[in-house]
Formats: C-alpha cells, sequence, structure tokens
C-alpha cells in the first residue's frame, strides 16, 4: 500500500471525478485542476529542499543526554549505526534505558517540541519524565543519511518546554531547514516509531483505536498541501462572501430606512445578485450627482435677497414712471404743443416773445422742460421693462425648480402675461408683477422660503447618507475580491472531500487487506481472522471504529483478545506497509509483550522481511527476540545498554558486530573440539574457515559503510559496488 499521494494521482483522480460530478464550464473545477498544476511538482513545506520527495532516510547516529532517565552528565549515550538495510537489535535490561531511548529518536523527529512524549501512558501516575530530575534540560541528536543527503536534527527539552532545529547537508550546499506538519504526518503514516508501552496505554477506546489506524491513511504531503490550499483558499473567499453579504444587508436595510420618508420614491438600487461583477461599474452607476432624481431643489442662499433686489427694483422703476407720467400730462404739455405747432408753421420766430399769442414769456424754457420730461418718461419705460424682465427671469426659474411647492399663483401668472404682452409698462404683465412684489413681500413667501430651505436641507442630508452607504459598500466590496471564488471554491472543497472519501477508502480497504494478512501470519494457529476495519463517519466527522473480528467460527471483539493477541494485531499494522516511505526506518520498542516462543519466532520472520529494504533499529529486554533473529539476519549487531547502579549512568556495556560474534563461535567451535567428549564428523578446519571468511566480509562491509557515512558518500552505491566482487580477496 503506497504511504504517500502523488500530485499526478490526486490531479488524476481530480480529474476523473469532476468529469462525473462538473460540467467543464463550472468554475470550481478550473480552481481545482489549476490549482493541482500549480502545486504540481512542488516541494513539501519545509523552508527550500525537498526532504519527503525522495525515500530512503536512514538513523546514522542517536546521541541522548538528560532525556528520560539517561543522565550521562559527563557525556552523551551515543550510538552509531549502519545506515543500510538490516537488523540492529538494541539489548538491555529493565530499566537499563532503552525506551527512553526510542522515546527520544521519537519525539525529536516528530519536529514538535511542544508535542507529548512518546512512550508516556496517560495519567499523571506513570507518565514519563522525559527531563530527568535533577537536569535542568536533555538533549537530543539524530543523524539522517539519504543517498549524499545528511539531516542533523537537534532538540533541546526543558521543563518549561523545548526547540527543535534541523540542519541538511546536501552536496556543496547546507542550511536550515524546518519540520513541518507534512515530516510529521509522513512519519506517523511511515509508522517508523513503534512501542507497544506507548500504544497499549493510549488506545483505550475505539475511537482512540481509529486514530491510530487513520494515522497509517494519510495521504502524504502531497494531499496536505493541496488541502490546506484549497481549504485556506476557500476560507478566504468564503469570509470575503460572508463580509460582503453582511455590508450589502445592511446597506439594503440603512437605504430602506433613508427611503422610507421620501415624498416622492428615487429609482431603486439595483442591488449585486453576486460578486462575480465589477464593483467599479455597480459604483459609477450608483454614485453619480444625483442617482435619485430628487424633487425638492436646493434654494440658493441668497434667494430672500435676490427677491428683495428685485421687488425694489420693480417697485422704484414703476414709481419713477408714474412721476414722470404725471409731469408729461401737466398743463404745460398743452402750452408747449401749442407752441410747437406754431412753430412748424412759422420756423422763424423771434425767441423774445409768444409767436401765438403775443406776450412777452420765456417758451423756450418751457418747451425745454417739457421735452426733458418726455426723455425721462422714455427712461423710465425701459427701466420698468427691464425690472419686469429681470422678476419675469427670476419667477421662470422658480417655477421650473419648484412650481408643486409655489403656494401663490403670482409667478405662474407674470409668465402668462409677459408670454401675451411683453415686459412693457401699464400692461397685464406690469399689474401682474405687482402682484408678484406683493407675494414677496408677504409672509407667507417668508414662511415657503423658511419651508422649502428646511426640505432642502434635508434632502441634501439623506442624499450625502444614501451616497455615503452605497459608497462604503462600494469600497468594501472593492477589498474582498476573493468573494467572486466563493461558490467556485464552495465547489472545488465538496469536490476535494469527494476525492479524499475515494482515496481514504481504497486505502482503507488495502490496509484491512493486509492487516488481515498481517494477523494471519502472527497468529496462525490462534484461529483469529480479521474480517473487516470499517469507520463509522466520514473525513471531517468521526463516530468511532468498527473492528469486526472472527475466533473460530464465532464473531468477536476486541475486548475477547489475549494481551499476546493484542499486540499481534498492534505488530500487524508494522508489517501491512510498504517501504516507500520517506523513512526507511523502523524503530520498534518492547514488541515482544506477552508474546510466546511461536510468536516470538514469526515476529523475527516479519521483522527480517521488513529489513530487506527497511533499516530496523529493535529495542528489547527479551533475548528471545535476538536469537530469532540472528538465526535469519547473519548480518545482526547487537548493541547492549547497562545503567551503573551507583551513578544512574546508562552506558553501552558491549557490542557485537556480526564477525565478531562469528569469531566468538569459531573459538568455542575450536574449544569443544579439543575436549575429550566432542566428537565432529568432517574437517574442522573448512568449518572454522568459512565462518572467519564470513567474519571478515562483514568487516569489510562495515567499515564501507562507516567510511561512506562519515565523508558524507552514498552507502546504498558503496555497498553495491562491494557486492559486485564474489570473492574475499577480491572485496579486500
Amino acid at each position: 500500500m503506497p504511504s504517500t499521494v502523488s500530485y499526478e494521482e490526486l490531479l488524476l483522480r481530480a480529474r476523473r471525478r469532476l468529469d462525473r460530478s462538473l460540467p467543464a464550464t463550472r468554475p470550481g473545477r478550473e480552481l481545482l485542476v489549476t490549482l493541482l498544476d500549480e502545486l504540481r511538482g512542488t516541494t513539501d513545506d519545509t523552508d527550500g529542499p525537498d526532504l519527503l520527495g525522495k525515500r530512503g532516510w536512514r538513523i546514522a547516529a542517536v546521541s541522548v543526554r538528560g532525556f528520560g532517565g539517561i543522565g550521562n552528565p559527563d557525556a552523551p549515550l551515543a550510538i552509531d549505526l549502519a545506515p543500510v538495510p538490516g537488523v540492529t537489535v538494541v539489548r538491555g535490561d529493565n530499566g537499563s534505558g532503552k525506551s527512553s531511548l526510542a522515546g527520544a529518536i521519537g519525539w525529536l523527529l516528530a519536529g514538535r517540541a511542544d508535542s507529548p512524549v512518546p512512550g508516556s501512558a496517560p495519567g499523571e501516575l506513570w507518565r514519563a519524565a522525559a527531563v530527568a530530575d535533577g537536569a535542568g534540560r536533555a538533549e537530543v541528536e539524530v543523524r539522517l543519511v539519504r543517498d549524499t543527503d545528511t539531516l542533523t536534527v537537534t532538540g533541546t527539552l526543558r521543563p518549561d518546554g523545548g526547540e527543535i532545529t534541523a540542519r541538511l547537508c546536501a552536496g556543496a550546499t547546507a542550511g536550515t531547514v524546518t519540520l513541518g506538519p507534512a515530516w510529521s504526518d509522513a512519519l506517523v503514516a511511515a509508522n517508523a516509531c513503534f512501542a507497544y508501552a506507548d500504544l497499549h496505554g493510549r488506545l483505550r477506546t475505539p475511537a482512540d483505536l481509529q486514530e491510530y489506524l487513520e494515522g497509517l491513511l494519510v495521504l502524504g504531503p502531497a494531499w496536505l498541501r493541496v488541502r490546506t490550499e484549497v481549504e485556506d483558499r476557500a476560507e478566504r473567499s468564503l469570509s470575503a462572501a460572508k463580509a460582503l453579504d453582511e455590508a450589502l444587508q445592511r446597506a439594503r436595510t440603512a437605504v430602506a430606512e433613508l427611503d422610507v420618508a421620501r415624498d416622492r420614491m428615487p429609482p431603486p438600487v439595483r442591488w449585486p445578485s453576486d460578486w462575480s461583477a465589477d464593483p467599479a461599474g455597480w459604483a459609477a452607476e450608483h454614485l453619480d450627482d444625483d442617482p435619485a432624481g430628487d424633487p425638492r431643489p436646493d434654494l440658493p442662499d441668497d434667494l430672500e435677497r435676490t427677491a428683495d433686489r428685485l421687488a425694489i427694483g420693480v417697485e422704484v422703476a414703476s414709481q419713477r414712471l408714474t412721476e414722470v407720467t404725471s409731469r408729461t400730462a401737466a398743463p404745460a404739455t398743452a402750452r408747449v404743443l401749442h407752441h410747437l405747432r406754431e412753430l412748424v408753421e412759422h420756423e422763424e420766430l423771434p425767441a423774445g416773445s409768444c409767436p401765438l399769442c403775443g406776450r412777452s414769456a420765456d417758451w423756450r424754457d418751457h418747451a425745454r422742460h417739457v421735452l426733458d420730461g418726455l426723455d425721462g418718461l422714455v427712461t423710465e419705460h425701459a427701466a420698468v421693462a427691464r425690472a419686469l424682465a429681470a422678476l419675469h427671469d427670476w419667477c421662470r426659474t422658480l417655477v421650473g425648480t419648484a412650481a408643486p411647492t409655489l403656494p401663490s399663483p403670482a409667478p405662474a401668472a407674470l409668465l402668462a402675461a409677459v408670454e401675451r404682452t411683453g415686459c412693457a409698462p401699464h400692461t397685464a404683465a406690469h399689474r401682474v408683477a405687482q402682484d408678484v412684489v406683493d407675494w414677496l413681500r408677504s409672509p407667507e413667501f417668508s414662511a415657503w422660503v423658511r419651508r422649502q430651505r428646511a426640505e432642502s436641507m434635508a434632502t441634501a442630508q439623506w442624499r450625502h447618507a444614501r451616497r455615503t452607504v452605497l459608497a462604503e459598500l462600494a469600497a468594501t466590496w472593492a477589498e474582498h475580491p476573493q468573494a467572486a471564488d466563493a461558490r467556485a471554491w464552495a465547489t472545488a472543497r465538496a469536490t476535494l472531500a469527494d476525492i479524499q472519501k475515494d482515496l481514504r477508502q481504497q486505502r482503507q480497504d488495502e490496509l484491512t487487506g493486509r492487516l488481515r494478512a498481517a494477523v494471519d501470519a502472527l497468529l496462525p494457529d490462534a484461529g483469529v481472522h480479521l474480517e473487516e476495519i470499517r469507520h463509522r463517519g466520514g473525513p471531517a466527522r468521526r463516530f468511532g471504529l468498527d473492528v469486526r473480528l472472527r475466533i473460530g467460527e464465532r464473531d468477536a471483539s476486541l475486548g475477547m483478545l489475549s494481551s499476546g493477541q493484542r499486540n499481534a494485531l498492534l505488530l500487524a499494522s508494522l508489517l501491512c506497509l510498504d517501504g516507500d516511505a520517506p523513512f526507511g526506518f523502523l524503530v520498534i520498542d518492547d514488541p515482544v509483550h506477552a508474546l510466546d516462543d511461536l510468536r516470538v519466532d514469526l515476529l523475527a520472520r516479519e521483522l527480517t522481511r521488513l529489513a530487506a529494504d527497511r533499516q530496523v533499529l529493535v529495542l528489547t529486554h527479551d533475548g528471545r527476540l535476538e536469537e530469532h533473529l540472528r538465526a535469519r539476519n547473519p548480518d545482526l549487531e547487537t548493541v547492549v545498554l547497562a545503567r551503573d547502579p551507583d551513578t544512574a549512568t546508562v552506558r553501552v556495556s558491549s557490542r557485537h558486530s556480526p564477525w565478531e560474534h562469528l569469531l566468538v563461535l569459531a573459538r568455542r567451535f575450536v574449544d569443544g573440539a579439543r575436549g575429550d567428549a566432542w566428537q565432529v564428523h568432517g574437517p574442522v578446519d573448512g568449518i572454522v574457515a568459512g565462518l572467519c571468511r564470513n567474519a571478515l566480509d562483514g568487516a569489510v562491509r562495515q567499515s564501507v559503510i562507516n567510511v561512506e557515512a562519515a565523508g558524507a558518500g552514498a552507502v546504498a552505491a558503496a555497498l553495491e559496488r562491494l557486492d559486485r566482487h564474489r570473492t574475499t580477496r577480491d572485496r579486500l
């Protein structure tokens, strides 16, 4: 069962799902496919190099100081390991620090300094102390190698917290990297660190077991990045759409409250039905100078002064015209007219006496006076006409804007009279103009102006408030462009959930089949058969786990299993995963709890199978597992830990490489051959020579590993070159 899902597989499944569920024109399809294309071939969530894109990280060295009771105040407990496929056994009595060593590796490689310490059972009574009593901090370092890459992870743990750093050396480049969630999820999916005591303490309910088994269904860093990106973008779009929906509702309510008191309803606002339109275009349509066709004019501030000035102009002009007219109608006018008639007939007359009556009189002065009056009459006539025209123009503007509200018919009557007779004095227009002047002087006009100005001010305030509401909506719209894709991202997220359901169901079926085969391999004689693992609830909501078992012909529950059978079920999860994960190692602590000799041998067989392409580090106090593993693994190496009873210091008491073990067996063989009671059939020298040759080949192999690992070389490639030489002489 693949431990990760690639971008290529995600893209293929996404397109298949989209072809079945969404037309090609649906925007959700394009968004999801485009996102997968963008993320395709990218790295995981580290700050640069791809830590998870290739398989094969293996452990080259471990150093622990002060973690979980491994005190070592003077020097850390340091163990060098061969970063190649195979089995290494770390053996020691109970209390020698094996579980602390496994917990330190698991905690550090998880990359989460604040996470619970692996290997610690729930509850305060038996909770493991990660930082030893009396120690200010604990320090752990693990060096991983992959081809020519070296990743050194260092962690410091204090009672109040800790920190983990990682440094990657890849060829000629070196730098700090971050072990993010994708790294941790891949570590869980690979089941790279197993501790029976930890699992037995944590798995108390079906939901606990579900959570453990679901860890094996992690889809990998590619899926994590796609899911995270889709969730983030969908959440941003939905949040933006929600903010705009709330802003739209506020704007609707505010405009309705502003418009409810208007005499005449303005044109309705064309509210957006979705957020895919252009906010600038919507704003241009609704934020013009007079969006509502306001029926209330804004009266000028000098309305009263203008009206008073026009009224005074009409009155003064009319009065002066009346005075001039009265002067021209006096008796002197008749005399002057008489003189003028006579003068027409007698052009040359003496100026000293009147040519008509013969009297001595200054008739020329009389003539000049009347003629001046006639000139004034013409002037005042024109002044009246101008005053009437000005009043007419003002009334025309007033009637054109405020006719529905004018309380007097005089302005409209003046307009009609001027249309008939013009603005000449002593006409109907002149008489109606006096009515206009009287209205302008009346309290009724003053009250109307006050009322209109109040209405105009309210209109200005209403218009300003309405524009402000619409402008705020347009600004909010422009600030949330992600809202346009809200529906599309919701569709993409739902489609991704369907793809996840399909992927998880497929992997769950594969996991069930492999777990069944692993349980059968560990419990072939117990009649325990795993029928099905079925999750209740979807990916987002979980309601427990159904593990259907059968013992013989009867259905069984987890509670009917013995302690050894439970352990076998948990160990089966280690045996059902392929070794194609980024982590090419397995750290397994205390795997033989409650297992009999047959189960120990079967476990050794399965671990040997895993060791064909994986580095397996087994920590145990049970010598049976070491013996069964050695019988199946000629390259087995054993590291023995011991704790000094006086200083509580954990150290490596002995280390048996496979060739050293063969030499010990050869010595025992030769020593036994010297005894009288010992008998052997065949040449003893040939047997001893073969053992020594195997030991020498093993020493050469370990030397190559040490040299390549120390020099950041490609260990696997070097061993492949070594294996091309058949004889020991050529290998040397």
